[in-house]
């Protein structure tokens, strides 16, 4: 009923298995433990080899993701990186600004930022999309200015929550609630309606 304590009557029980007490706000992957304090790794995942190249179109693309709970502060909030382990030498990033004032998406290739495309406010839908000299980003029904002199980095893995494919100072901060992957550029109108 709302109340902090309870005071028993003696004979009635109460069983619970599997409770979690988070100090965060919101629920995280469950780490069982016995008697001692746990500490977990963070929750990132990744998929690389033919998991990842047999689906991947590295010539064109649109990554779409929808987030919430992002928590602001620190480093840059990865939502999806696609690239190269632990590299920024190519890489494709989609990430919240440290403050929450903006989603970015940066594309790099051979170590030179070939795209960086801003959208101001905290957005929770994105979609980027990619193809040579054909980059954009929309957010939230607003679409970004199209990058018409970019290159595609050669990409061999893609992670969630981070930037720069594992690079633990930039893991996301909050939930990733949906990702979806089309091996076309969808149109700027597209990008508007996916993500309005």
């Amino acid at each position: 009923g709302g109340s902090a304590s309870y005071t028993g009557d003696g004979f009635s029980g109460l069983y619970l298995w599997g409770a979690q007490l988070e100090a965060g706000s919101f629920a995280t992957s469950y780490i069982p433990t016995t008697s001692a304090a746990v500490t977990r790794n963070a929750d990132a995942a990744s998929m690389t080899g033919t998991n990842f190249s047999s689906w991947f179109n590295n010539g064109e693309g649109t990554i779409y993701a929808e987030t919430t709970g992002y928590a602001s502060g620190g480093s840059p909030k990865g939502i999806v990186s696609i690239g190269n382990y632990y590299s920024t030498a190519n890489t494709m990033d989609v990430y919240y600004a440290a403050s929450l004032t903006s989603v970015q998406l940066e594309m790099i290739t051979n170590s030179v930022v070939q795209a960086t495309i801003v959208a101001s406010g905290q957005k929770t839908k994105v979609a980027a999309a990619y193809k040579f000299n054909d980059t954009n980003l929309g957010s939230d029904g607003s679409v970004g200015t199209t990058d018409t002199s970019c290159t595609i980095p050669v990409c061999t893995e893609i992670g969630f929550g981070t930037i720069y494919n594992g690079n633990p100072s930039y893991y996301a901060n909050g939930r990733i609630k949906k990702i979806a992957y089309y091996p076309v550029r969808v149109t700027n109108a597209q990008l508007q309606a996916l993500t309005a």
